[in-house]
């Protein structure tokens, strides 16, 4: 029986330790940068959302156009860090990004997106929709 409870014991640091690590890989931030450098001109909606998979995303519509935002929170939570993929007939045309506070009591920087202002797409974006 002593040699169970030590065996006991000796592993429960080793699970808190399992444990705790595993919490920190669950919740420590994506590279936002590096995601976007994998976007392309040209991808498809279906090839950009298996790249961002994970991450918090909006849609935003307008005729044939749509853009996907989506973020992520700083270690301190106190900035989110956005990116704006803006495609007309689900392909990229282009990809814009934008840093904002987040407050304190919110650390999900998925309910603080921007709304879509479709005169700050890109110059080939605009003149695919006709935009002023």
């Amino acid at each position: 029986r002593n040699t169970a409870m030590k065996t006991v014991k000796l592993l429960w640091p080793l699970i808190f330790g399992a444990i705790f690590l595993s919490g920190c890989g669950s919740t420590a931030p994506k590279d936002l940068d590096g995601v976007s450098m994998q976007i392309q001109r040209g991808m498809s909606y279906r090839q950009v959302l298996g790249i961002i998979d994970g991450y918090p995303v909006q849609r935003t519509f307008r005729g044939a156009g749509t853009a996907v935002q989506f973020c992520e929170t700083n270690v301190w939570g106190d900035t989110g860090d956005y990116a704006v993929i803006w495609m007309v007939n689900d392909v990229v045309e282009g990809l814009t990004q934008y840093s904002e506070r987040v407050p304190t009591m919110v650390t999900d920087c998925g309910g603080r997106f921007r709304k879509i202002d479709w005169g700050q797409a890109p110059a080939d974006v605009k003149i695919k929709l006709d935009i002023d």
